[in-house]
């Protein structure tokens, strides 16, 4: 028999698991509406303190996926997101490898306009990574892309919730100014967005990537743009709004056709249900290989990586 949490949430099925609780596919019987929760116990301080903070930040815009609301129950703590049913970049990556140039260019339109609204918002993500990029399932058409998991972001200028001197981030996407302790800027994001780009691109992990010509059938613009936005001196790194503007060129529109073999499926759909699961363990696996470094370089504080099955948050330290 499902549970009922706080008189108002139906826990249908758990659907992940991770380092600080499990996720559930739950029914609000308010909202009459199924979506992602996460449990956490109260004991664990610095996933709440997160979480918490995740629900003071309300950034409105059609590719920025916030959190829908909270409950409490003795001595746990529920979150709802809403479910994005295609899964994320992580895993569409690496199912197909090296994604079609002009499917790149429309996924970084769409995450350099929400970037811009988030920096409007005086906040900087600082974990921009294919993970926390997050797919509605729109077959072989046009992608619609959700920049999610605000867990470590921070306002310009304000208090952060990491300990002074360690680094926070996903090594491959941090900017080299963070990894050297500097403060989180706008240009940080830029940089983490365009490490996102040349993963896309070439399906090899960003800082293996070299910055020479464009690959074969990879239009110059895109590249050249993938690259001025990964310049390490961040003074010299291309802005988002001079990317995005770059980005909308003619020679990158989208059009009928241009996803190539690629679809983002229902991750839901029956038929995709035990591939999904197949998928999100293996990337599950590599993503925090991914932000665990030698003690000797970095120590890394994870936030939330994205469930890739279902498009919310699970937390990864």
């Amino acid at each position: 028999m499902a549970e009922l949490f706080a008189g108002r949430y139906l826990l249908l099925e758990p659907i992940g698991e991770g380092g600080m609780g499990t996720v559930w596919r739950v029914e609000d019987l308010k909202r009459n509406r199924v979506v992602a929760a996460k449990i956490l116990r109260q004991s664990h301080s610095t996933s709440l303190l997160r979480f918490v903070r995740e629900q003071s930040l309300r950034i409105h815009h059609p590719h920025v996926l916030m959190p829908l609301g909270w409950a409490g129950e003795d001595d746990r703590v529920l979150f709802t997101m809403p479910i994005v049913a295609g899964g994320s970049l992580a895993t569409l990556v690496g199912d197909y490898g090296a994604l079609p140039p002009l499917f790149v260019a429309e996924i970084l339109r769409q995450i350099a306009s929400a970037l811009i609204a988030v920096h409007d918002g005086r906040l900087v993500h600082r974990d921009v990574k294919p993970a926390n990029i997050l797919l509605d399932a729109t077959g072989a058409g046009r992608p619609h892309a959700y920049l999610s998991d605000f867990g470590i972001a921070v306002e310009l200028d304000g208090p952060r919730f990491t300990e002074t001197g360690l680094v926070t981030g996903t090594p491959g996407y941090l900017a080299p100014e963070l990894a050297a302790l500097g403060d989180p800027a706008p240009a940080s994001d830029a940089y983490s967005l365009g490490s996102v780009g040349l993963h896309l691109l070439t399906g090899v992990r960003p800082q293996d990537v070299a910055r020479g010509a464009a690959p074969n059938g990879v239009p110059s613009s895109l590249w050249d743009t993938l690259v001025a936005l990964t310049e390490p001196d961040p003074q010299r790194r291309m802005s988002l709004p001079d990317a995005l503007a770059r980005l909308e060129a003619p020679e990158l529109a989208w059009h009928d056709g241009a996803a190539g073999e690629v679809e983002v499926f229902d991750h839901f759909a029956p038929e995709h249900t035990d591939e999904a699961e197949r998928l999100h363990q293996s990337e599950s696996d590599a993503d925090g290989a991914d932000r665990r470094l030698n003690s000797r370089d970095l120590v890394v504080f994870g936030s939330f990586g994205a469930l890739m099955i279902v498009g919310i948050l699970l937390l990864l330290l």
